[in-house]
Order: C-alpha cells, then sequence, then structure tokens
C-alpha cells in the first residue's frame, strides 16, 4: 500500500533521528537518509549566508553603529564610568566581527581600576583572551607585563620577559609594521622592569642610612650605588628606544628624564623633553613633562609660560588654570581672565574657590579698565544663555559648594548681570 504524505514524513524523521547501530537500515532507506541529511546541511549553509546578508544589508545594520558606539565607549572611559564600560564590552562581544582587539583593550581598563581585589581575574582574562582571533599572543603578553609591571610584581615581570624572549614563535602572526611595533615596545618595557629595579635599589640605600653606622653605610653605599647606576644606564638604554618613534610614551619618557635628573643629566632631559613636545603638540603631558622639568631647574620663565598655555588650550579644565592666571596678570595680560572663564565651563569645577575669587576679583576691575571690559562682554555674550541656570544658580548647582564659594559665586553673577540689562 502506498503511503501518504504524513506518513512519508514521519518516516523521514524516523529515518534521521534513529542511530544505524540501533536499526539497520535497508539500502534505500540508507539513501534516503542520505538525501535528508544533505538536504539539511544545505538548508543550515542556505539560512546562515541569508541570516548573514541581511544582518549586512539591513538599515539597522550594527556596524553601521560600531563608530557610533565606540564613541559611547569613548566617553565613559574618559569619564571613568567603568560599570558602563563594562556593559557596552559585553554588547558588541555578541558582534563576533573586528572587535577583538576593543573587547581585550577595554576589559583590561576596567579590571585595571581595582588590579588588588582582580588580580587573580585578570590572570583568567589573560589566558582566555588568545582564542580572539583579532588579537595576536605576543601583544596581549606585553598588555600583561606591564600590569606586572605596575604592581611591581618584578619576579614575575621577568619570567615573561624570558619567556617572550624564548618563544620568538609569538611573532609570527604579525605584519612586518605590528611585529616592528611589538619589538620595540619589549624593549621599552624591559626599560621598565629596569627602572623598577633602580627604584628599589635606591629605597634599599635609603633603609641602609637609617640601619647602618657611619663606617658601614660609606662601604656599603658605594657598591650599592655603583649597582643602582648600571641598572638605571641599562634601563635608559632600552627606553630611549621609543625616543624618535611617532605615538604617546609618556611612560616611558617620564621615566628616563628622572633618571637623567636624578644622575644631573639636566641637558639630556631637556633635550628629550622638548623633541618630544614638538613631535607630540596635541598631547598634554608632554607640554606637561617639559613645564614640571623646567619648574624644578627653575629656569626659562617663557618655557614654562609657552608650556601652561599649550596645557591649558589642550585641557582647559587642567588645575594649572590659575597658575597660568596668577603668571599672566603678572605680565599684565588683559587676557588672562578668558582661562578662567573656560576653566569654570566643567560642571567638576565648579567647586573650586579660588578660580571663582580670582574672577569675582577681576571683575571688580571692569569698571576702570576697558579693555578688560571688552574681554569680559565677549567671554560674557557666549555664556549668558546657559551661565545663569548652570553656573551662577546656587540652588540647582549639583555640586555640593561651601558657604565662602556661594558667596563668590553670587559676586560674579551680580558683576555680570550689571554689564546689561539681564534678569534671572
Amino acid at each position: 500500500m502506498e503511503m501518504n504524505d504524513t506518513s512519508k514524513k514521519l518516516k523521514d524523521i524516523f529515518l534521521l533521528l534513529v542511530p544505524e547501530n540501533d536499526c539497520p537500515l535497508s539500502e534505500e532507506d540508507q539513501t534516503r537518509k542520505k538525501e535528508l541529511v544533505e538536504f539539511f546541511e544545505h538548508l543550515n549553509l542556505y539560512s546562515r549566508r541569508l541570516n548573514d546578508y541581511f544582518h549586512c544589508t539591513s538599515t539597522n545594520n550594527f556596524y553601521e553603529l560600531v563608530p557610533r558606539f565606540l564613541h559611547l565607549l569613548r566617553e565613559c572611559l574618559l569619564t571613568h564610568q567603568w560599570q558602563k564600560a563594562l556593559k557596552l564590552i559585553t554588547a558588541l562581544s555578541n558582534e563576533a566581527r573586528g572587535q577583538d582587539s576593543t573587547m581585550w583593550k577595554v576589559g583590561l581598563a576596567c579590571l585595571f581600576q581595582d588590579e588588588e581585589r582582580n588580580s587573580r581575574l585578570i590572570q583568567q582574562f589573560v589566558n582566555q583572551v588568545y582564542i580572539l582571533k583579532g588579537l595576536a599572543v605576543v601583544e596581549v603578553m606585553l598588555d600583561y607585563l606591564l600590569f606586572l609591571i605596575l604592581k611591581l610584581n618584578i619576579e614575575d615581570a621577568k619570567g615573561l620577559v624570558q619567556e617572550l624572549k624564548l618563544k620568538t614563535l609569538f611573532c609570527s602572526q604579525l605584519t612586518n609594521e605590528r611585529r616592528s611595533m611589538a619589538h620595540t615596545l619589549f624593549f621599552a618595557y624591559q626599560g621598565l622592569v629596569l627602572y623598577v629595579e633602580w627604584k628599589m635599589v635606591l629605597m634599599k640605600i635609603d633603609d641602609e642610612e637609617m640601619e647602618m653606622d657611619l663606617i658601614s653605610q660609606k662601604l656599603s653605599q658605594g657598591a650599592t650605588a655603583n649597582s643602582a647606576r648600571s641598572i638605571a644606564d641599562r634601563a635608559v638604554e632600552y627606553l630611549i628606544t621609543v625616543k624618535d618613534l611617532p605615538g604617546i610614551w609618556d611612560i616611558f619618557i617620564s621615566r628616563i628624564v628622572e633618571i637623567y635628573e636624578y644622575y644631573g643629566n639636566t641637558d639630556e632631559a631637556r633635550e628629550l623633553l622638548t623633541s618630544y613636545r614638538d613631535r607630540n603638540p596635541s598631547n598634554p603631558n608632554a607640554h606637561f613633562y617639559l613645564y614640571k622639568f623646567e619648574m624644578n631647574q627653575d629656569e626659562n620663565p617663557e618655557t614654562r609660560l609657552d608650556c601652561l598655555k599649550q596645557i591649558l588650550r589642550l585641557d582647559p579644565s587642567n588645575e594649572l588654570c590659575l597658575t597660568l592666571y596668577n603668571l599672566l596678570e603678572e605680565f599684565l595680560e588683559p587676557r588672562s581672565v578668558v582661562y578662567l572663564f573656560d576653566f569654570l565651563d566643567y560642571e567638576h569645577c565648579c567647586h573650586n574657590e579660588y578660580v571663582w575669587e580670582a574672577l569675582a576679583d577681576k571683575l571688580s576691575q571692569v569698571n576702570d579698565n576697558p579693555l578688560l571690559a571688552e574681554i569680559v562682554r565677549e567671554q560674557w555674550d557666549i555664556r549668558r544663555k546657559w551661565w545663569p541656570q548652570t553656573r551662577l544658580s546656587i540652588t540647582t548647582n549639583q555640586i555640593k559648594i561651601s558657604t565662602r564659594c556661594q558667596s563668590l559665586i553670587q559676586r560674579v553673577k551680580d558683576s555680570l548681570l550689571c554689564m546689561g540689562n539681564d534678569k534671572t
């Protein structure tokens, strides 16, 4: 009797589900089972390709949102919203293509925020990210090496250095450019390990000064000081490899300068910092390091002033704002008040009573100084629509401020509103 459609379908299901060992199939049934298996394999493949097609061509395509997504992620990192950053990374991990590096970098940065509690978790994270195809093992290991250095885990750091030296196959995944960068970073990180060793030797010298008698001190310090100098020289030799390369090398440059200053090599330090600043004009730290160095040397006030201007140009909310303002006041610079306005534009700066006091005192001179009045009016005009509600309204200000600061804000408010017919 010929089977109906339902019976055929039931038999097909039986053929697919029943293991051949439990129920031997006839030659005809074996042929039919093979056809069914091939059909479902083709169907599965087609479905996946169709899904990929619609995923890539959809107007709501995730990858069209990636630039905005990463911008939001960047904002979370800059404002230290680590929990939100981790949520974004979790969402990003659902899209398997091209985001491995972002997941690794941001995940590690979030874990770094509490490195003591997350130490074992970081090690586990490092071990697990090897499976991500978009990452090279050597780059992961270099990031982990930096973590060990910052944690002052020198013995483990040395062990990892030796492992990286031996396992040169780690670099086989990299292109020539990435291999060259990994090689440079490896050298520089070895310099950081030596830098930490040098600092520990210096601490040992300080301890010996407290514990030993004078004669023993002299004998011991000579050998220890020579050892420290030798380690410092080797550290600089490794760290200096980044000197002429494009990139942000703050962590390395600052350590070289510290060693140079300690041994009195001020000319080399100034030359290095000046070169680093010139190659990184948009990096606030490049200007800050040179400023800090010149402050320690108590020389070149013009260089210090230029560095401060560049720092505040790149980072208007920097706490050096008042330092620059006071320095410009010494030079009778009329536009010094602009830096105060720019600083107070940032919500997290609104509680700084010293800047409010400086602005209040400066505004009290407006009636006697037409040029200053013009500059203040220019600054007020671009803020008159939002400062009254956000900066000059004490009751709506989200940041808790002192009573003195409130009175200073009121002085500023009265002075600014007197410059026009503004009403609040």
